[in-house]
């Protein structure tokens, strides 16, 4: 038994001494990892320093304190970390890492941007918790501040290397010291204090979602601009692509002609801003969808130059600079995605006024064009404090690459632009559409409204767009002293006319013909006018800038079929009316007179131009049909030259008619 205990006791204590050996060795070997890593970090080029590390073998926590990364270069940078700890580590494969979780207390970042002004930034983390994280065990490449495009591809490189599940910082803050301005006065600073962010899902260069509770910055303003504050609430980012980031930063992104979506989807809850001077700013809320990039096309070296050799705040760039800036934001513009970007309930208060905005939209960018920009729901005032309402404005594939290429165009030839500089300007743009404006009229309490105005061309010839589109409806207020017919319908007790237009324009290639159609214009309560006009033998060299080439072109053009629709909408009875009123007549005798006077003048027209004569009769017949349609068709019997006709002396223009074949009808209704 005596020696059954000792063998026991025997066991016990080099059972005891096995683990006290293994935890010495443990702490070691942890000891010579935690120098390894470091020893890695120094091999990318920076210099790094830690305190004391302890190693738990039995819970496999690692504790690191007193953390400080320094990377290489010539402007001001530095990592520090009061404490690491990670719990779960592993080492599932070599120069890599794992753990269950990692904590990272007051975490202090610090960097200054290589440019003239000196941009300072410096974050402050009281704590950071990573869970279910592997990664490289030190840096991917070389830390070096000096270049901040090298720079951003280690890190986003470190992160395409990376996965965890979580990563949580209850609260971060932030500030951005711009350094000082051109005239020597500081630039104030700004604030920024997150709280509740939290990164979801990261790995295989993916980042699920991320979310962040709250955003608030202040700045106290400087040179007298005053204050300045806002918050941003309730972020949620979904579907982050790190990789498709990384192939942008690479050098092989200049072969890549591919978009890659970054964003998925991000939404944000009220923002709220005050910007000094009375000026106030709110958003209800925000969304922006499939933003991404196409490699080849972002000017990634010339936005670094950019940034890098900046003036200082308050120093206007030169000429030069402004057409380097305005033609690297072309290039962006050319190399950036976007599926849509609404920001809704916007606010705006002003000392003198301010407006609403129920929404704002940014439709599908692709190749440098936005396929549209929509303001819906404005509500503003005039500087006499009456009401302005707009219920939707759009501008139709605004080429904002275009915008930007021609502002440095413009810049560079100085301010005489030739008429082709401008007419190049038309293709910036496919259409405009305006609904639902109220405004006042003039300085009176009365209001203009206007329904609809859109306007859109296409199918260039050289500058020139050969297809047109204009429609419009819109209402305002009337007197005596307005011009025909619009004294009409005041006469008669109308304070208000309505008046509609439809204009379209085409032209084939093929078969060089020109159409005008519809051309149309109705004024409610009166009449309304529909034409259709063709001209055939159109050269494209008619669109042409160069006067001397359009006019060879005009030459060859001849007139086609012309056929005009009037329809009576209650003008005819006015008029009617307002006849026998001026003589004193009964209504049916004063139709009597009317239908006389035109019978006479058929009579002496026809006699030299008796082709008119179904046109005066179709007109006779128009005047005793309240609420018809008259229509009339001129088909030209054979070739007419347009200009010819054009030249035409006004005692010529009768016996022209016989060129033409004349039909006129007359039915009842539209």
């Amino acid at each position: 038994m005596r020696k059954l205990l000792i063998g026991a006791g025997a066991a016990m204590a080099l059972a005891l001494a096995g683990a006290f050996a293994a935890t010495i060795f443990a702490q070691q070997r942890a000891e010579r990892e935690v120098a390894a890593a470091f020893e890695a970090i120094r091999a990318a080029g920076a210099t790094a320093t830690h305190g004391k590390v302890e190693f738990d073998l039995w819970s496999r926590t690692l504790r690191v304190a007193d953390v400080v990364v320094q990377p290489a270069g010539t402007t001001p940078a530095g990592l520090k970390a009061a404490r690491l700890v990670a719990t779960g580590v592993g080492r599932p494969a070599p120069g890599r890492l794992s753990a269950q979780r990692i904590e990272i207390d007051d975490l202090a970042l610090e960097a200054t941007v290589a440019a003239p002004a000196g941009l300072a930034m410096s974050y402050r983390a009281p704590r950071i918790v990573v869970t279910d994280y592997a990664g490289p065990a030190g840096p991917v490449g070389r830390l070096d501040t000096s270049s901040m495009l090298a720079l951003s591809r280690i890190a986003v490189a470190q992160l395409v290397a990376t996965s965890a599940g979580t990563v949580t910082l209850p609260a971060l803050t932030a500030r951005f010291s711009p350094g000082k301005a051109a005239n020597g006065m500081p630039v104030a600073p700004i604030d920024y204090a997150y709280a509740g962010i939290e990164i979801r899902g990261i790995g295989g260069g993916r980042v699920a979602g991320a979310s962040i509770e709250k955003v608030a910055f202040t700045s106290p303003g400087a040179n007298g601009t005053g204050a300045i504050a806002g918050e941003l609430a309730g972020v949620a980012v979904v579907e982050v692509d790190a990789a498709a980031a990384l192939a942008t930063l690479s050098p092989e992104g200049a072969k890549d002609e591919r978009a890659h979506t970054i964003y998925g989807e991000v939404t944000a809850g009220a923002y709220t801003a005050s910007l000094g001077d009375g000026v106030r700013m709110r958003i209800e809320g925000m969304i922006l969808k499939e933003l991404g990039l196409v490699p080849a096309k972002v000017p990634l070296a010339e936005i670094v130059a950019l940034v890098e050799h900046a003036p200082a705040p308050g120093t206007p760039p030169s000429r030069a600079a402004t057409r380097a800036i305005l033609e690297t934001v072309a290039r962006l513009y050319d190399g950036l995605t976007l599926g849509r970007l609404e920001m809704r309930g916007l606010a705006m208060t002003l000392p003198d006024g301010g407006f609403r905005l129920a929404a704002l939209r940014l439709e599908s960018l692709s190749g440098g064009r936005l396929a549209e920009l929509a303001l819906e729901g404005l509500e503003a005032e005039t500087g006499q404090k009456q009401p302005v309402r707009v219920a939707r404005f759009a501008l139709q594939g605004l080429d904002l690459a275009g915008l930007m290429r021609a502002s440095a165009q413009l810049d560079r030839i100085g301010a005489q632009p030739t008429p082709g500089d401008v007419a190049a300007l038309v293709k910036l743009l496919d259409g405009v559409a305006l609904e639902g404006l109220v405004a006042p009229y003039q300085k009176t309490d009365k209001l203009v409204e206007v329904d609809r105005v859109a306007v859109a061309w296409a199918r260039y010839v050289g500058p020139t767009p050969t297809q047109l589109r204009l429609s419009a409806r819109m209402t305002g207020p009337i007197d005596l002293t307005d011009a025909e017919p619009f004294s009409l319908l005041a006469a008669t007790g109308f304070d208000r006319a309505t008046v509609a237009l439809d204009l379209g324009t085409d032209w084939s290639a093929e078969t060089r013909a020109f159409t005008i159609a519809p051309a149309a214009i109705e004024i409610a309560d009166l009449a309304a006018v529909r034409a259709t006009v063709a001209v055939g033998n159109v050269a494209s060299d008619l669109f042409s800038l160069d006067p001397v080439r359009v006019i060879q072109a005009a030459a060859g053009v001849e007139a086609g079929p012309v056929e005009i629709s009037l329809r009576d909408m209650g003008g005819l009875e006015l008029a009617i009316r307002q006849y026998a009123a001026a003589r004193g007549l009964a209504r049916d005798a004063a139709l009597a007179e009317l239908t006389g006077e035109l019978n006479q003048s058929a009579e002496v027209l026809t006699q030299a131009s008796p082709d008119l004569a179904p046109l005066f009769a179709a007109a006779a017949r128009f005047l005793e049909t309240p609420g018809g349609t008259l229509t009339v068709k001129a088909t030209p019997n054979a070739r007419v030259p347009l200009m010819e006709l054009l030249g035409l002396a006004p005692d010529q223009a009768l016996a022209a008619l016989s060129r033409f074949t004349i039909e006129a009808s007359v039915r009842r209704g539209p």
